[in-house]
């Protein structure tokens, strides 16, 4: 429910319908729960001169708003994981030189209650959602 675009592409992948593991994890990606420090930073091996389409995926729970009400709200859509607004999706392409680095930008979110992953560009929706990240940089170092 609330990585639902991250699942779809795991499940793609693997032509599966189960979830990741640490046994069958998802290729080319890397997932962690919400850091407690301010700043993190994740490392991972690329080959080098490669070309990457970078994306992340964050969610915060109960992050409510006109369009995606708490539950019980009248008029509100069934939410049962309280997710408030959903996952949104950040976008960046990025070659795999040293020094190479790329600032992701807000790309889309993922539609609610679906079991694909749809991703809808149409951001007005979302609010307080766009401020999860404050800064968000991917870059390529030497060894």
């Amino acid at each position: 429910a609330a990585l639902p675009r991250w699942v779809s592409v795991y499940q793609e992948e693997f032509d599966v319908e189960a979830l990741p593991t640490p046994y069958q994890p998802l290729a080319d990606g890397l997932s962690g729960a919400t850091p407690k420090d301010e700043s993190f930073a994740v490392r991972t091996d690329v080959p080098k001169g490669s070309r990457w389409i970078v994306w992340v995926e964050v969610n915060l729970a109960a992050d409510y708003n006109a369009h995606f009400p708490p539950p019980g709200t009248p008029g509100g859509a069934e939410d049962t994981h309280h997710d408030g607004q959903p996952s949104v999706l950040y976008r960046g392409k990025l070659h795999a030189v040293p020094g190479e680095q790329v600032e992701p930008e807000l790309w889309a979110y993922s539609r609610p209650r679906t079991t694909s992953g749809e991703l809808e560009r149409d951001l007005s929706p979302i609010t307080t959602a766009r401020d999860i990240l404050t800064a968000l940089e991917v870059r390529i170092m030497d060894d």
